[in-house]
């Protein structure tokens, strides 16, 4: 079996798949697959929307085949734009008038002439209960750097969204918590985010890993925009959660003062553990930015981003949000180690944000938050006040490195914690790779007329 963990090898085919056709990425002679049923979503839309939706996905499928047979040519647009337009206007047409409608008309219009102030404007105000979306979409960055034809609907999830929405009137205890690590921290607007039920995904979207939401219209192609909205895709984390991160958690994963997590725990943590990693990435230190490091060394500068948004993502959700939802903050750490443990188990050098996760649990264990137990070494063991306490330390150091623009101490972070120093958890590597990476695969149930 390929070493899943050989960071060294692995981070030279960066961006190296274009012509890669295999659903499956990374490469693996193996993988163990877990199946997500979609159908169930699906009956909360009308059988003529997901016919119509078969038409696109159907056009979709045949334009990711031909841009993955373009001869490592970024495209600029669809080799079938007005096909494509056309079906998410045929698409539009199933509903009756309302936000929905007129948001699918609109970027039925945008693939056809491009986002424009005024589409971007329009869609702003917008809030509809059904989100379609086609077009040149971001895959994952070790992958390719072209983005690739997809086409996903999604209906919203109110029960998770009201927990995001609670977490509003928070807001000022949230910006005084991170004063409280560092002076000099502030937390920006982030976009409008949007808890979804995924019912329908075709093309690059449809391939293996899965994401669990994509950031409007910035996965688009569009860098500024007043328009920003992530989708979230609630039912898809969930699986990859019962999946792959309890199973994972349960074989190597000990927290001292753990008892059985609550139903609630279950229903709000994970939404709000990703709505805390959106509000991470919208924390920063005035005049200060990331593109001095970017310039040194992109793929680092990525990783460390993404542990940025964890860290303190996660602190928000423990420390803050946690007791006015209800839930404990030893289950939102087992939430948050379990997590980190399914991103690892993906590999290193593939994706920024499974090495910035390495990064955090080899923080926490030579800052001695977590330690190495069992008889073959393997198993994390703590207690979830002293993982917390950890990082606040990480919290700290990436506000003075990373947040600060310093490209030397943020190089040096990452050299002494990342995926090039792995002698401090190589027991937990030697014990993860027994096991052939894992990937989750959508269950859509329609059923082509003859």
């Amino acid at each position: 079996m390929e070493n899943r963990f050989d960071y060294f090898l692995n981070i030279q085919k960066i961006a190296d798949y274009v012509g890669y056709e295999n659903d499956f990425w990374p490469l693996s002679s193996e993988y163990a697959l877990c199946c997500i049923d979609l159908t169930e979503a699906a009956k909360a839309v009308d059988a003529n929307v997901m016919k119509q939706l078969v038409s696109l996905g159907d056009i979709i499928e045949s334009e990711w085949t031909k841009s993955k047979r373009a001869d490592g040519q970024a495209l600029s647009n669809f080799n079938n734009t007005g096909a494509i337009s056309q079906a998410m206007l045929e698409v539009a047409t199933c509903f009756a008038p309302s936000a929905d409608r007129q948001a699918i008309e609109l970027r039925a219009k945008a693939l056809a002439v491009g986002y424009s102030p005024q589409i971007l404007k329009e869609l702003l105000a917008i809030h509809e209960e059904c989100t379609v979306v086609a077009g040149l979409v971001s895959t994952w960055y070790g992958k390719q750097k072209n983005r690739m034809p997809t086409a996903f609907a999604c209906g919203k999830e109110q029960r998770k969204q009201e927990f995001v929405e609670k977490t509003y009137q928070y807001t000022d205890q949230v910006q005084a918590y991170l004063k409280g690590l560092h002076t000099d921290l502030s937390l920006s607007e982030p976009p409008v985010f949007s808890s979804t039920n995924l019912f329908f995904m075709a093309g690059e979207g449809n391939r293996h890993p899965k994401h669990i939401a994509y950031f409007l219209p910035g996965d688009e192609g569009v860098s500024h925009s007043d328009f920003r909205k992530t989708c979230y895709f609630s039912n898809v984390h969930l699986a990859l959660i019962e999946c792959f991160a309890t199973p994972l958690a349960k074989r190597h994963l000990n927290l001292k003062e753990q008892s059985t997590t609550s139903a609630l725990a279950t229903d709000s943590i994970p939404v709000l553990g990703v709505f805390g990693h959106e509000l991470g990435h919208f924390i920063f230190r005035p005049e200060k930015n990331f593109q001095s490091l970017n310039k040194k060394n992109r793929w680092v500068s990525v990783a460390l981003q993404e542990v940025v948004a964890d860290v303190f993502g996660i602190l928000i959700l423990a420390e803050v949000w946690a007791e006015h939802v209800g839930v404990t903050r030893s289950e939102v750490i087992q939430y948050y180690l379990s997590e980190c443990l399914r991103y690892v188990d993906r590999g290193l050098g593939y994706f920024p944000d499974s090495d910035g996760m390495f990064l955090q649990l080899n923080y926490l264990v030579q800052f001695g938050a977590l330690t190495l137990e069992g008889d073959d070494n393997d198993y994390l063991t703590g207690q979830p006040e002293v993982v917390i306490a950890g990082l606040r330390s990480l919290a700290r150091v990436l506000a003075d490195s990373v947040l600060n623009g310093d490209e030397v101490l943020a190089l040096a972070l990452y050299k002494t914690y990342g995926p090039e120093n792995r002698k401090p958890v190589q027991s937990l590597l030697n014990g993860l790779v027994k096991n052939p990476p894992k990937a989750l695969a959508y269950h859509q149930g329609i059923i082509k007329e003859e």
